[in-house]
């Protein structure tokens, strides 16, 4: 029920990380407090389960929601976003359009 260890590299024994997390109070400030303390030593390429699965893996004890891969949907632009939920299109006056350059 709990996360004993984290590799990038795809195992045949393990759950995937979908990056989706649920945090209580205490828990979400000390995750807080770990990505400061990353930020500031100018570690700025990082995503929030990096600093805990990989920098402070030992600081957490992480447990495990069991999901099936078709529960998460990846959207990456408010256009995907509208297409399932069209109460969004009201935000669309505020989208800068991607040029490309990214």
């Amino acid at each position: 029920g709990t996360v004993k260890a984290c590799s990038r590299s795809e195992g045949s024994h393990g759950w995937q990380l979908y990056s989706i997390s649920r945090w209580n109070s205490k828990d979400g400030y000390r995750l807080r407090k770990q990505l400061e303390y990353e930020f500031e030593r100018g570690n700025k390429d990082l995503y929030w389960d990096d600093v805990v699965m990989f920098k402070h893996f030992d600081e957490f004890e992480l447990g495990i929601f069991e999901m099936n891969s078709d529960d998460v949907i990846e959207i990456d632009s408010l256009d995907e976003l509208i297409k399932l939920d069209s109460s969004y299109i009201q935000y669309k006056k505020y989208n800068v359009p991607n040029t490309g350059s990214e």
